[in-house]
């Protein structure tokens, strides 16, 4: 068997949580403004409208940090949720940067060292 050179796929809710982490930000900073919503619904329209711009996009003059703050005022304008601070949109749109493993991914893989990921040993 050749040695296997590139494994790639997908990590956004692969390997890395970005919903469940998301959701519970929202949920967080909701709960101290008295803001209840559905988050998880919330959720996936923001990271629906998020890559919608991305998509495509040849050499945008943008990231997708800053179509991530774009898009959670928009959702926030149209929710009606004036009582979010500023504070909590900088927690919000950097939900995206403190991801945290799956739990489906801590059981299936290791992370090695230099941060790169490995499938476990079939010993």
């Amino acid at each position: 068997m050749r040695e296997v050179k590139v494994l790639a796929f997908d990590t956004g809710g692969t390997i890395l949580d970005w919903h469940g982490g998301l959701v519970a930000v929202l949920a967080d900073r909701g709960s101290r403004r008295g803001v209840e919503r559905d988050w998880h619904s919330f959720a996936n329209e923001y990271r629906r409208r998020a890559l919608g711009r991305m998509l495509g996009a040849v050499d945008p003059d943008h990231n997708i940090d800053d179509v991530h703050c774009d898009v959670l005022g928009e959702l926030l304008a149209e929710e009606l949720m004036d009582a979010v601070s500023p504070e909590d949109r900088r927690v919000i749109s950097s939900a995206g940067t403190n991801l945290t493993l799956g739990p489906i991914s801590c059981r299936r893989w290791r992370v090695c060292e230099h941060g790169t990921f490995a499938s476990p040993s079939r010993s």
